[in-house]
């Protein structure tokens, strides 16, 4: 997974926890405390934000 600049301020902002990435695995460093709820929602809202830039990519790729 190519590094994310955006998506690392993204979840700075809205979970205070760190995300980074490289080529070979993804680290995450998560510096609050979270309801098993909230994880369940900040997983889902991961893979939907991943889908969002996955298209856009694809449509500024045409």
């Amino acid at each position: 997974m190519v590094k994310n600049r955006g998506y690392e301020l993204y979840l700075k902002h809205h979970t205070d926890c760190y995300f980074h990435s490289t080529d070979e695995e993804i680290f995450f460093w998560i510096n609050c405390n979270l309801l098993v709820s909230s994880f369940n929602k900040f997983f889902e809202a991961i893979k939907e934000d991943i889908s969002i830039n996955n298209n856009l990519s694809f449509i500024k790729s045409k």
